[in-house]
């Protein structure tokens, strides 16, 4: 018996997939909990055999947030479906060489179960856009802020808020409420009178997506062509008020990824490194200023914090940087657990 629990974007998706043939059931629905938990359980039947697949939902997905859903269902193996309103043609095709199977309700699908084949795209949207459920303040982007200098000082959760508000460049109200959203999502506890950042791994995907979707297009500043790259390391950074991120970075980081887009973050850019660098301003550059939305010092001198890093890489949707992204997911992780 199906459950008695529905979903909106769930069943209007699986809708479509029986509009494409597919037998296709709800197994469960389980309580809600914070990703990267599987949101269902659905049974796809085919032929005689039937497959059963831990089901991500999330509506408005983006090219910008496609990596931090690849990261969250990761641990699910290649079981993994996201299920979704609307996925557009260049997303189908990123979502495919990423091998992440999907379903969304115009009709669009990737499924791979030899001897079952499903590949749509290019279907317009037939229903209104969905909107995600919010998870609360934390989420937003003050929030978000709180949420970043906790990432990369987990023993923040326990300082002053006062302490945190200044390292997050807030408002220290906005801490209290950040907090108490955290101990509801049970993101944040208190252990022998000590408060601790609890599933920080779990928050790191999630942050990252809401930080693509919320924060990061309020961040741009300015953008700039640059005739190469070569200049883009930490050193050129040491003495000034910008601080090297995105690609540049990860490639200091990981020795892994041939940088194509360089994200730098300060509050402005000088004439001088303009002039040093020979930039001139283009929107649509390879060379882009971000604004600093935290005190405190990263990992290495004249760079942003790693967890910036690999959230920056996630967002710009390309293979080679969420690959790379998850190479520095370890190492945060080896921070947060």
């Amino acid at each position: 018996m199906a459950p008695q629990v529905t979903h909106p974007l769930l069943e209007a998706a699986l809708e479509a997939g029986r509009d494409l043939g597919l037998n296709l059931l709800i197994l469960a629905i389980p309580p809600r909990s914070v990703e990267p938990a599987p949101d269902a359980w659905i049974r796809i039947c085919h032929g005689g055999q039937f497959w059963d697949r831990p089901v991500l939902l999330r509506p408005g997905v983006t090219p910008a947030t496609a990596g931090s859903i690849l990261h969250a269902v990761r641990a699910w193996g290649k079981d993994a479906l996201l299920i979704t309103d609307h996925v557009t043609a260049p997303l189908a095709n990123l979502l495919r060489s990423e091998g992440l199977a999907f379903l969304d309700a115009a009709g669009n699908a990737f499924l791979d179960h030899a001897p079952l084949f499903v590949w749509v795209k290019g279907e317009r949207r037939k229903t209104e856009r969905m909107t995600k459920e919010p998870l609360g303040l934390a989420f937003q982007p003050r929030g978000l802020q709180v949420l970043f200098a906790l990432l990369c000082n987990p023993a923040l959760a326990d300082r002053p808020y006062r302490e945190l508000a200044k390292m997050a460049d807030v408002a220290h109200g906005t801490v209290g409420w950040v907090m108490n959203d955290l101990r509801h999502l049970g993101f944040i506890v208190e252990l022998g009178g000590t408060r601790r950042l609890m599933e920080g791994p779990r928050l790191l995907v999630r942050w990252a997506e809401s930080y693509a979707q919320t924060l990061r297009p309020r961040l741009l500043l300015d953008r700039f062509r640059s005739a190469d790259l070569a200049w883009a390391h930490p050193g050129s950074f040491l003495g000034t008020n910008l601080l090297l991120g995105g690609e540049p970075a990860a490639d200091a980081f990981t020795h892994y990824l041939k940088p194509g887009l360089a994200t730098l973050y300060g509050k402005s850019m000088d004439n001088q490194f303009i002039l040093t660098h020979r930039l001139r301003r283009d929107p649509t550059g390879n060379v882009e200023l971000r604004r600093r939305f935290w005190n405190f010092e990263g990992e290495e001198p004249g760079m942003v914090p790693m967890v910036l890093v690999y959230a920056d890489l996630l967002a710009t949707g390309e293979p080679r940087c969420i690959e790379t992204a998850g190479l520095l997911q370890e190492k945060i992780h080896a921070r947060l657990v």
